[in-house]
């Protein structure tokens, strides 16, 4: 697939939007929902919103980037070490924080809202395939310094920093994007986000491309911006807003990926007289004679004698389906597709959802205490994307395997009586450098426990229980995480695990881990806030095997991801880390680079105060390392 498709879909309507949006001013913003923020003139109190991709651009650093290049993008540091393979979530925690503290200065209440699950009709899955492997293929002919890579655990960093600065966020049971366009269009409010579909959604408030939002622009609460509105681009360019759906799925819609030969005969008929080719590179020509059509109905029907004229009646059918589709989203924003997300944000009684799963798991994933990764489950169906990888290594998602395999099992094993039995769950994931569908048998049996119990019966048992299920799950000793501190439980878990299932050329580093968990746990405390500040300034070079330490670097995330999830399933038994003192990547990988630890830790017993507390929980760790290394 050509990159040229994957350029369009994102930039057909921006181009031109930039243009004919007001002219960048300051706006006064009073209340708003979102990280997808748009600002309004009127003096009453209004709300904004926060898109998924805003949230992934603005929680990796890339606030500022114009319009979205690809859902997981976080650079590589100048000279192309590890810190991205790991992501320095104290990095990330900071843009997040400051992100929404700027919002928040200017009277803006901001209401954030996920993507839950993938849709469960598989209508983008295609293209998601599709987009995994142009961006390993787009990773690989990079330079080091400029390959990206998506923090794995960034989910739960982010969601932190909105519960420590109260703001109300939800997660949707599946894509956001339609339901944000409802909610906005019912709150008459203005939605801020990355994503180019905002411009085609019919929003009263506005639209506002999260890189117009000048942030280090911000005094006496006001900020700089540039306002979209649809009917301004009808005003301008004389094309009737309804007929905006049909420009985005003829020209950039990946998904309806339309044949060439059908635009060019579509454009002919509109009274072009030149080629697609042609006039997709004015798009003002384009839009010209879209308006020819009158209206989407009319628009539609030459649509489909075009393709009823050049395909064959099997390929017809099935395109006709994606262009009705792709048109079809665009227009439902007038009622949620799965529950009320305004009645959820204002605290109402929302109606009996319509998913499998337990009530106790639907809310854990609404409330983004849970990924929506369960959903995924149900339909038989998970999808594993790739990141900063080794490609002819084995995916970074291998290691935690049986990890997910315990999840589907309880997920499984928990849907409601007459839904339809799932026996195994398709992954789709990475094999070299294609995405490959791979059955997984859920397991429903743990050794040391018995049988898995379903999430309904883990919700009333006390916690005991709970940590009784979570150490047999990971063969882990009690007495032992009884004496580790809370912050560090799930940390232990997952080290304990990845050691158990990591080569052993790998365990001479494995140290590391341990010793960088403790200098980031008590990193705020003076003595050990300089240390950090040494040991995370700088970067040695000449190490070998530094990309099979980057790899683990990746590997041990996958790990601590999927520990973090089984965690919140059992009903969170141990308390949840936050992901800036499990980890941090350029720490790990200055002390892979400046071996040994043994110097760092006699730094460490100079702490005076800390000196016992951080060496009991450093000798804590070891003890759970192999005797060897």
């Amino acid at each position: 697939m050509s990159s040229f498709k994957f350029v369009r879909v994102q930039r057909i309507m921006e181009i031109v939007a930039q243009k004919l949006s007001t002219k960048q001013e300051t706006f006064v913003i009073k209340k708003t929902i979102g990280i997808s923020c748009s600002l309004v003139r009127e003096p009453e109190k209004k709300r904004l919103f926060v898109s998924e991709r805003a949230r992934k651009k603005n929680g990796c650093s890339l606030v500022r980037e114009p319009e979205k290049k690809r859902d997981d993008g976080y650079s590589w540091s100048e000279n192309g070490t590890a810190r991205h393979y790991g992501g320095n979530y104290s990095e990330v925690r900071q843009k997040v924080k400051s992100f929404f503290e700027a919002l928040l200065s200017c009277n803006i209440k901001p209401y954030v809202v996920f993507d839950g699950a993938y849709d469960d009709d598989d209508k983008k899955l295609h293209d998601i395939i599709a987009k995994c492997e142009f961006r390993m293929k787009e990773n690989e002919e990079k330079p080091p310094k400029n390959m990206e890579c998506f923090p794995v655990l960034v989910y739960e960093s982010f969601t932190m920093v909105l519960k420590k600065l109260g703001i109300p966020h939800l997660a949707c049971d599946g894509e956001a994007d339609n339901q944000i366009a409802v909610l906005a269009r019912q709150w008459n409010c203005p939605v801020i986000s990355c994503d180019s579909d905002m411009y085609i959604f019919n929003l009263p408030g506005g639209f506002i491309n999260s890189s117009d939002i000048k942030l280090d622009q911000v005094t006496s609460g006001e900020l700089k911006t540039r306002l979209y509105l649809a009917s301004k681009f009808q005003d301008n360019i004389g094309l009737p807003i309804t007929l905006l759906p049909v420009a985005a799925t003829v020209m950039g819609s990946v998904y309806a990926d339309i044949d060439y030969e059908v635009k060019n005969l579509f454009f002919k008929r509109l009274g072009g007289k030149s080629s697609f080719a042609n006039i997709s590179r004015n798009l003002k020509n384009a839009f010209e004679l879209l308006r020819n059509a009158k209206s989407q109905k009319s628009a539609l029907e030459i649509l489909m004698q075009c393709v009823d004229e050049k395909l064959p009646s099997s390929k017809a059918l099935d395109l006709k389906k994606r262009i009705h589709s792709s048109v079809s989203v665009y227009n439902a924003v007038n009622e949620f597709a799965c529950f009320d997300i305004g009645k959820y944000f204002e605290g109402k009684e929302l109606a009996k959802h319509r998913r499998c799963l337990p009530d106790c798991v639907m809310e854990k994933i609404r409330s983004c205490a849970l990924s929506g990764m369960p959903i995924d489950v149900t339909v038989g169906r998970v999808i594993l994307k790739p990141t900063l990888e080794q490609f002819d290594w084995p995916p970074i998602q291998h290691i935690s395997r049986p990890l997910r395999q315990i999840i589907y099992g309880l997920v499984l094993k928990s849907c409601n009586i007459g839904t339809k039995r799932v026996e195994y769950v398709t992954e789709i994931v990475r094999d070299k450098r294609s995405m490959t569908k791979q059955p997984i048998k859920p397991v429903v049996e743990v050794a040391g426990y018995g049988l898995l119990p379903t999430l309904q019966e883990i919700d009333g048992q006390d916690e005991r229980n709970k940590i009784k299920l979570l150490v047999a799950i990971f063969r882990f000793e009690e007495n032992l995480l009884e004496r580790l501190p809370s912050e560090s439980k799930v940390f232990a878990l997952a080290l304990n695990y990845f050691i158990r299932n990591t080569c052993p050329h790998v365990t001479l580093s494995l140290k590391i881990y341990a010793l960088c968990h403790v200098i980031l746990l008590y990193r705020e405390f003076p003595g050990v806030q300089s240390l950090y500040n040494m040991l995370s300034s700088s970067t040695g070079s000449g190490k070998q095997n530094v990309g099979l330490f980057h790899n683990n670097l990746q590997r041990f995330q996958e790990c601590l991801n999927m520990t973090n999830t089984i965690n919140v399933l059992l009903g969170t038994p141990v308390k949840q880390p936050d992901p800036e003192t499990v980890f941090d990547g350029t720490l790990m990988y200055n002390f892979f680079m400046r071996e040994p630890t043994d110097s760092v830790v006699d730094q460490l017993t100079k702490t005076h105060l800390l000196e016992e507390q951080m060496l009991k929980l450093y000798n804590a760790l070891l003890f759970i390392l192999p005797t060897d290394i």
